[in-house]
């Protein structure tokens, strides 16, 4: 009888295997599925994490470029003010105070991620962070006017720098304002070997 019973029992557990095993597989599907769902969305939500990082830098540095913008003529101000110190010692202090405070303005503007261009007498012109405010090739082609073409560029070099330009970043926040003049064809020449040795 006890034999009778197991005999019953493996038979009807061994029609239930089939039907077992295509429940297991239906649920590591599933869970297949599922895990998949879940490496998408995190996949998704590290990317949003990054945009929304980016996003937010991007929002921070145009917060900070309408302030620095407006902080910047000030410093101008203040190197036109330290051009024009006076010589007398007893009015020392008061010029040590502007130019403690042009320093102070200058950290700000560091601590920010702004920095002066460094332009020179002689600089090659660049109208990617050069703002031309005379023409001297206007003269040689009067239809051109103002405007500097990418070609010309080459033969104008920075007679004087008027204003200096600032970088945010590596974005140009305000271009250098120079005055030009166009080179000689002999000191052209030998600009040009210098560069191409350097």
């Amino acid at each position: 009888m006890i034999n009778a019973k197991w005999k019953i029992r493996m038979q009807s557990s061994q029609k239930k295997i089939p039907e077992q095993k295509k429940a297991i597989e239906s649920l590591q599907k599933l869970a297949e599925e599922y895990l998949s769902g879940w490496r998408r969305t995190k996949a998704d939500f590290e990317n949003y994490k990054k945009k929304q990082a980016e996003w937010a830098d991007s929002f921070r540095l145009t917060a900070n470029e309408n302030i620095i913008s407006e902080i910047i003529p000030v410093i101008d101000n203040f190197e036109l003010a330290l051009a024009h110190l006076p010589q007398n010692p007893e009015e020392k202090s008061w010029s040590e105070g502007i130019i403690h405070i042009k320093r102070q303005l200058e950290e700000i503007l560091s601590k920010n991620n702004v920095k002066k261009m460094n332009v020179k007498t002689g600089d090659f012109f660049d109208p990617n962070i050069h703002e031309c405010i005379n023409n001297p090739l206007a003269e040689r082609f009067p239809e051109e006017k103002k405007s500097i073409s990418k070609n010309q560029k080459n033969e104008l070099l920075v007679k004087e720098v008027v204003l200096s330009g600032y970088f945010l970043g590596s974005k140009t926040l305000r271009p250098a304002k120079v005055t030009v003049e166009t080179r000689e064809k002999g000191e052209k020449e030998e600009r040009t070997a210098k560069k191409l040795d350097s």
